[in-house]
């Protein structure tokens, strides 16, 4: 059974999923031993943050998909990008780009 982890665990599990805004930084973040755990986990809290942010046109789900990023990374595999949402420039930690 795969749950969230935070703090020490996070060694212990293989993939780890965050969701962040832009300006705010990291929303959500967790860990997982199973990558189908991981992206349905991710999806919800993407969709939670998509329907806080009220896009109501094209013009608001454009600012959406620019202001937000979201992806999960297997820890085992170097921090391999599995999935992205969003936008890539958000996930970037201190302006790197994140190896693939």
């Amino acid at each position: 059974m795969s749950v969230q982890a935070y703090g020490s665990a996070e060694s212990d599990k293989r993939y780890e999923v965050i969701v962040k805004h832009y300006l705010k930084s990291v929303l959500h973040m967790a860990y997982f031993d199973e990558l189908n755990k991981a992206h349905s986990w991710l999806m919800a809290r993407w969709e939670e943050v998509f329907k806080k942010a009220g896009a109501k046109d094209a013009y608001d789900r454009a600012d959406f998909q620019t202001s937000y990023g979201g992806a999960i990374y297997d820890q085992q595999e170097g921090r391999k990008r599995m999935m992205l949402l969003g936008a890539e420039y958000v996930l970037k930690e201190d302006g790197k780009k994140r190896e693939e």
